[in-house]
Parts: structure tokens; sequence; C-alpha cells
């Protein structure tokens, strides 16, 4: 009998919402175990040994606990974050609740897939069109976007996914931080652009992560929402540069995690494109 397990698309949705530096929503490392060891039997933060968010990380993707054991932690949580924690009610709160099963009330306009893999499969046969010379960005760096780009599909063909999200990982960065060099104000005033903890003025660009490019970017509405939903694989993307991180966070990506981040990629650039040719009539 094939054994139930978590996509690597959806083990980056999970991680993604959960992990705040570390910090699981308010849970101090015996609040956490106690909460997790009511919740399915398991002191997640004492038998995993890393931070909080880590060792929730490793909990879910272990193939050696029982995949209903899971499902049941991550409903705990949703019900925690919503009742208690009481988080904002994003489109990441409400497709985690469709993979665990968590019945919640939800704005009427909200709408949902049913199934997270079926989603991912759809978003996986669109086709975007779109041309790199259409973004405003310097001939130089069009010319090596074109040429990783190229690179990434060969890659993603070859079934080499990790070698595909590193580079799929550094074109959009660079896409991105060609635009918020276009549009320096809008970037800069987003409620979402990172700030320094000391001085609390915005971080200059060099220092944004992706991840900060594609909140802004959405936020901005250079980025619609199935860009920002999907982007979970792409972030973070230097981190698996390095063997050590890649082990510590057990990221493994298969061919089905770097179509989809190909296609973000893809989608993006259109959606920018689109943009750009708004903002100039």
């Amino acid at each position: 009998m094939k054994i139930q397990v978590y996509s690597a698309i959806q083990l980056a949705q999970i991680s993604n919402f959960f992990n705040a530096g570390g910090y699981v929503f308010d849970f101090t490392d015996d609040t956490f175990n106690k909460f997790t060891r009511k919740c399915i039997g398991i002191a997640v933060k004492s038998k995993y040994g890393q931070s909080k968010a880590k060792s929730l990380n490793a909990f879910f993707d272990d193939n050696t606990v029982a995949y209903d054991l899971k499902k049941t932690m991550l409903k705990n949580l949703l019900e925690y974050y919503e009742k208690v924690y009481y988080g904002e009610k994003t489109s990441e709160f409400y497709a985690l609740c469709d993979l665990a099963g968590y019945s919640t009330e939800r704005p009427k306009q909200e709408v949902t897939p049913s199934n997270i893999q079926e989603n991912e499969n759809d978003f996986v046969k669109k086709t975007f069109l779109f041309s790199v010379d259409a973004l405003g960005l310097d001939i130089n760096v069009a010319t090596v976007i074109k040429q990783r780009l190229a690179e990434a599909e060969a890659c993603v063909n070859a079934n080499s996914p990790l070698a595909s999200i590193i580079l799929i990982g550094s074109i959009m960065e660079g896409v991105l931080l060609g635009m918020a060099t276009s549009y320096p104000r809008q970037f800069n005033q987003s409620t979402s652009a990172p700030k320094n903890n000391d001085t609390g003025k915005v971080k200059n660009f060099p220092l944004w992560s992706l991840n900060n490019f594609i909140d802004v970017a959405c936020d901005i509405g250079l980025l619609k929402e199935n860009v920002k939903k999907f982007s979970h694989a792409v972030r973070d993307f230097r981190n698996y540069i390095h063997p050590y991180e890649q082990m510590s966070s057990r990221f493994y990506p298969d061919k089905q995690t770097a179509l989809i981040c190909l296609q973000v990629l893809k989608a993006a650039i259109s959606q920018i494109e689109e943009f750009r040719k708004t903002d100039q009539a």
C-alpha cells in the first residue's frame, strides 16, 4: 500500500506559514511541547531537537510518522491560530485548511481548491506568454536573464530539479530587483517592505530576500495572488546552495516542484510585462 505523504510544495506551504524566524506563533519551547504532546502524544520540539519551527518541519517531513497524526497536528495548529492566536485569515491559511480538512467560516468571495495537488497540476498546465525584453531591464541584465531561463528549462527537462530551482530563484530575484529599481517609491512605501530592526527604516534593495520582493510585488499589484500562492518552493532558494542547509531543511525537490517553480517564474514575468504595459499606457 502506498504511504501517503505531503508533496514538496505542501511541505513548503506548511513551513512558510508556521515558521516565524524559528518560532511558531506565541509558543515557548515548553508550551509547544505540551501542546503537541496533548494533540498527538509527541513532544515535537524535544523529539527533533531543533528550533520550534524546524522541529515542526521535521515532524511533517518524517515518513515514519503516520499521515493521520500529521493531519491531526495540522488541524490543531490551524485551530489554535484561528481561535487562540487570532491570526489573519489569509489565502495561505485557507489553503492549509483544505489540506488538513479543517472547517472554518470563510468570506463569501473566498474560492479555495478542494484538492491542493489538483490545483498544482492545473497551474502547471497553464501557458504564460511573455517577453523578457518587454520588462525594461538593462540590456546586459536582460541577456543574462534569458540565458539563465533557457538553462533552467534545460535542467527541468533533464530532471535536475534542485539545479533548476536555484536558477529559477536567481532569475526571479534579478527580475524583481530590476522592477524595484524601476519603481522605488512603490516598493519602499509598501507595508510589506522589510525594515531594519534598529532604525525602523526600509532596508536597501540588495538586503531584501526573495520572499520580501515577492510579498511587496504582490502588495503593489505587480504580481497577482496565484504567483504568491505558489511561490513557496522558490523562496529562500539561496539557502539550498549550501548542502548542510538543504540537509537540515530536508529539502529534496522533485520534477513537479521544479515545474511549479518554472511556472511561477513565467507567470511572474508575464504579469510584470502586463503591469508595465498598463503603467505606460
